[in-house]
């Protein structure tokens, strides 16, 4: 230790726990940003879930409609024929 001065010593000594210091703030927020990556990634998958359920919904009600347009249309004709009936019977 004879050819390097004292000053370095010092030097690299007090620079060792601002280092440290450093390298565990970042660890520490690292690990941080992991757990809030994976509580993120939780709630896409849970978001993800209750857009399928909604969406096969949706299709569901899209067939319901359907069906019921067809009942309306059945039931329409049914009427328009039920009224020309009366107005037959209204005539004799």
């Amino acid at each position: 230790m004879s050819g390097i001065p004292d000053w370095f010593w010092k030097v690299l000594s007090g620079s060792i726990i601002p280092i440290v210091g450093w390298a565990i703030a970042t660890h520490v927020e690292n690990s941080n940003q992991n757990l809030r990556l994976g509580r993120i990634e939780q709630q896409i998958v849970a978001t993800e879930q209750s857009l399928s359920k909604q969406d096969d919904s949706i299709s569901q009600t899209k067939q319901d409609i359907e069906i019921l347009k067809v009942k309306i249309d059945y039931i329409s004709n049914n009427v328009e024929s039920i009224k020309k009936m009366m107005e037959e019977d209204r005539r004799k």
